[in-house]
């Protein structure tokens, strides 16, 4: 007998299907099917707002066995099986997480050399039968497995000689068909993060995860890969995954952000048809304990798990909301996510106004004669900025551009006058309100001329000539350098002649240069043109 209850809809029609397992794992065919229409709720209030409020919980244990044993024991009242794996490292928890979907297990963890209590105790409490134990006796020692034995527990060791090894020995257990077919999800053996992000949803897919270097495979691994499946996705930049890595590997796709955390918020809009989003989980993208054993209770739920920092990301946030979530737990204590990070969660459900706040913070500095440049705050939820510019503080102001980043220089303004501005962030709820105003008055190039014609030229790997028009009455030649078009210029040298030699440069790299002129008066001129030039590799 079995009561499905777990997030069914009202009106909507159910099919389900049977199989037994017995002592030794072997499943037997599919029972007839049958077919359940529920009744539709008189108390469904379809005339609901669309903000609502979130529910939020936490699975957390006074430490990282405990949690474990916390996590599992609300996802399995008893299971036959359990995978038990390092809780000292993640690589081969997280690659038994597809293993542990196979076989509806929970992940526990074990110390090195001794079962933790908390470790045993769960696995009576859920009349465990069969362990799978992963890692080698390094990771895990005998007297660990002599302990699960003598428990009467049957024990099953997946090892290899390294993580890269024991992920391919992992994936021959989940793999159900023999020969070229399906696909494996390859991530970086090298860090947590990448992996995390799609271990609950491979699982739910049947996807191996199996674990790479960062620069080049290992034989066994491109063997096995390119022996065993027809298309690999990737996660993880090319610093993670090389691209020497990507190219061997049978129909790649890669999977990346800037970060872990828009890397774990893109796997999960790549996935999202498979995904149920009334419940969601949160675990830190900067430890990875705590999520080891919730790994396979989100694959359970087919739910995602959303990595958070110190802060929730702008984007991510969004999206839950917008995915209407109902209930948001962490793993872990609030050491890892704290209950500040819930509580915005909690009340960004029910506000129904999604617009980003004002940028704060606003600051306008002028660069040169034609250049002014603005900075300002991050607004957590803004995909992009507007910047608005006016000749007098009253207005009008006019919308100039835009930009995804924190910053804009406007060019090409008339030197020696007064510009205001105003900035408004934006996303697709819509845009805020205005910044405060913020000023600048670009530098006065006065009567003096400015020298013409500057021009730059490598004459080596560690040295840059200039040359310029001379300008009548100059008495000398003040030299400014950049390391990038828009960045500080700030002065490297002077001389009274018509060029200069910028030496003691870094090779292969490239300079930008301005060039003023100075009268016998002491008179500045503005900024010359700008001019730029790579120095040679060797």
């Amino acid at each position: 007998e079995y009561i499905d209850d777990e997030d069914l809809e009202p009106g909507k029609t159910y099919y389900y299907k049977v199989t037994a397992v017995d002592k030794h794992g072997y499943e037997s065919d599919f029972s007839n099917r049958v077919r359940v229409k529920l009744d539709m709720d008189d108390d469904d209030d379809t005339d609901s707002p669309s903000g609502h409020l979130i529910e939020t919980g936490r699975m957390a244990g006074q430490n990282r066995y405990d949690t474990a044993g916390k996590i599992s024991s609300s996802g399995w009242s008893t299971s036959y099986y359990a995978v038990i794996a390092s809780g000292e490292d993640y690589a081969d928890a997280i690659c038994s997480v597809p293993l542990a979907y196979k076989y509806s297990a929970p992940v526990l963890l074990t110390s090195s050399n001794s079962l933790p209590t908390q470790t045993k105790a769960q696995l009576t409490n859920l009349k465990v039968k069969h362990v799978f134990l992963i890692g080698g006796k390094k990771v895990i020692s005998t007297e660990v497995e002599k302990a699960i034995r003598n428990m009467g527990i049957q024990v099953t060791r997946i090892a290899g000689s390294n993580r890269y090894q024991t992920s391919v020995m992992v994936a021959a257990y989940v793999k159900q068909t023999l020969g070229r077919s399906g696909t494996a999800v390859l991530a970086p053996g090298t860090n947590f993060y990448d992996a995390l992000s799609i271990a609950s949803i491979a699982a739910v897919k049947g996807y191996p995860i199996l674990l790479a270097p960062s620069t080049d495979l290992t034989s066994e691994l491109k063997t096995y890969i390119n022996n065993n499946f027809t298309q690999t996705v990737v996660v993880g930049d090319r610093l993670a995954i090389s691209d020497t890595i990507f190219g061997q590997l049978p129909s790649p796709s890669r999977i990346n952000g800037k970060d872990r955390y828009e890397t774990n918020l893109k796997v999960i809009q790549t996935y999202a048809d498979v995904l149920n989003f009334d419940n969601c989980y949160l675990a830190t993208g900067e430890v990875y304990a705590d999520a080891l054993s919730g790994l396979p209770l989100a694959a359970l739920k087919k739910a995602p798990v959303f990595l958070v920092g110190r802060t929730v990301d702008g984007t991510t946030a969004d999206y839950i909301i917008n995915r209407n979530v109902k209930k948001i737990i962490a793993f872990g204590g609030t050491a890892a996510i704290s209950d500040h990070i819930l509580q915005g969660l909690r009340e960004s459900g029910s506000n129904t106004d999604r617009r980003p706040s004002a940028p704060a913070n606003l600051q306008a500095v002028a660069r040169d004669s034609d250049e002014i440049k603005l900075t300002w705050n991050r607004v957590s939820n803004a995909t992009e900025y507007y910047i608005y510019r006016a000749e007098s503080s009253s207005g009008p102001y006019e919308r100039i551009g835009k930009t995804s980043s924190r910053s804009y220089t406007d060019s090409g303004l008339e030197p020696g006058e007064r510009y205001y501005y105003k900035v408004r962030a934006s996303n697709s709820s819509g845009t805020s309100d205005y910044s405060a105003r913020a000023y600048a008055t670009t530098e006065d190039s006065g009567d003096f001329e400015a020298p013409d014609d500057l021009e730059a030229e490598a004459i080596g790997p560690d040295s840059i000539r200039l040359t310029w028009d001379e300008v009548d009455d100059a008495v000398a030649y003040w030299i400014y350098r950049s390391e990038s078009s828009s960045g500080e210029y700030s002065l490297v040298g002077g001389t009274n002649l018509d060029y200069f030699i910028d030496r003691n440069l870094n090779k292969n790299k490239t300079y930008y240069y301005k060039v003023k002129a100075m009268s016998k008066f002491g008179e500045e001129s503005g900024f010359s043109n700008k001019a730029h030039a790579t120095t040679d590799k060797k």
